[in-house]
């Protein structure tokens, strides 16, 4: 089958190529391969003249091609929504079977086209769109949130397929049909799972880490700073924040100079793959940290988790599904989020428990476990449209 994955993620063109700046890579394309033997990737896409490989993956090979979609993530695209779902129609009518990955704009009109047409839609709940509009940190995207998530929820209850890649928030937030076909997985690819403990080090320095864009609030990067402070007030051991991930750092930088932080602050930027994030966590990190607003089931968490790292997280998405609720903090309050840091760093005892237990529950999440559990599901996905058992404007 012909497989079409529609999402709003912004690909760089370079050289007749397309690039993903680390959060959509070749693996994951491959991983459909069950479900088909060709894919598209419907997306933005920017044209550059210069790229830097080391922070970039390239996304098209052989097997794995590109379209270019336009923005539908502003206001004109809301008026122009009927024309973006003409042209939506027109390209997916070349394909056997969509792939919507939401919250997105691009992926909801490609779903919607795909049931125009009659045809197969498996659509990935990979958030909730209502809080990534709600913190995103504009009044448009609050007052667009309420319209955004009975779009979803509505699409998620017509649809036939869903994978969701949470165990539970995702499936009461957005429920299915009765008689749909569901997969509750991660969609993370762990290259290594680490099979042993890590110790705290002992060189006087604490080395946080945290990964998102810095573009806005969602990844709650401005309270990890917060919490740095605190720490840096109440301990004589050097504290490091390593910030990865791309976007404009200026509101970081200020806000860290305003709290005398700037020597404590390191902005990685972007890392191409989710091997290069491993390694870099592997290498540098002691703890990690996820103080998100917004989350389904981040990658880095369960990257961290992979290096037996010890996490504290907030109470976003999925997140309280694998990490221990004594380090499982509310929204918001890095008040807290430096206590737990503090009471992990200063107990190797506690810093040895947290590890083993995050490099066992990583092993969940494996590369194995993950491929094992999605060809089973696009097995049944097949099995279903073979057999004629999709129908897709009954519902």
């Amino acid at each position: 089958m012909k497989i079409l994955f529609c999402h709003d993620h912004i690909f760089k063109e370079y050289e007749g190529e397309y690039y993903s700046p680390g959060k959509i890579s070749i693996e994951q394309m491959e991983s459909y391969q069950s479900l088909g033997d060709n894919i598209t990737i419907v997306a933005r896409s920017n044209k550059v003249t210069s790229l830097d490989s080391s922070k970039h993956n390239q996304i098209t090979h052989n097997r794995v091609s590109f379209c270019a979609f336009p923005n539908a993530s502003n206001f004109k695209s809301l008026i122009l929504r009927k024309e973006l779902l003409k042209k939506a129609v027109k390209i997916a009518s070349q394909y056997d079977i969509i792939i919507a990955r939401l919250p997105s704009e691009i992926g909801s009109i490609f779903a919607q086209a795909g049931r125009k047409l009659n045809k197969p839609v498996l659509i990935e709940v990979v958030a909730c769109v209502w809080d990534n509009l709600y913190y995103f940190g504009t009044i448009k995207a609050k007052l667009y949130a309420p319209l955004a998530y009975v779009r979803m929820r509505n699409l998620v209850k017509q649809a036939d397929f869903v994978h969701y890649v949470t165990s539970s928030f995702l499936q009461k937030r957005y429920p299915t049909k009765k008689g749909a076909l569901t997969l509750s997985a991660s969609d993370v690819i762990l290259s290594t799972v680490s099979n042993s403990q890590r110790n705290l080090k002992k060189n006087n320095e604490i080395s946080i880490g945290v990964v998102g864009s810095m573009d806005n609030k969602i990844k709650g990067i401005s309270l990890a700073i917060k919490a740095v402070k605190i720490l840096s007030n109440s301990t004589n051991e050097k504290i490091t924040l390593h910030i990865i991930g791309p976007g404009d750092k200026k509101k970081y930088q200020n806000l860290a100079s305003r709290l005398n932080l700037l020597e404590n602050i390191n902005f990685v930027g972007s890392l191409s793959d989710s091997k290069a994030v491993q390694k870099y966590l592997n290498e540098y990190i002691d703890i990690y940290i996820q103080p998100s607003y917004q989350e389904g089931m981040p990658r880095a968490v369960l990257e961290a988790m992979s290096c037996g790292i010890p996490c504290i997280v907030s109470c976003a998405g999925g997140m309280p599904e694998i990490i221990s609720s004594d380090y499982v903090h509310a929204k918001g309050d890095y008040k807290q989020l430096a206590h737990l840091i503090k009471k992990i760093s200063s107990s190797e005892k506690i810093y040895r428990q947290e590890s083993e237990k995050n490099y066992l529950l990583a092993n969940k999440f494996s590369h194995e476990r993950l491929i094992y559990k999605k060809n089973k599901f696009y097995n049944l996905i097949k099995d279903r449209i073979s057999e004629g058992s999709v129908y897709y404007n009954k519902s």
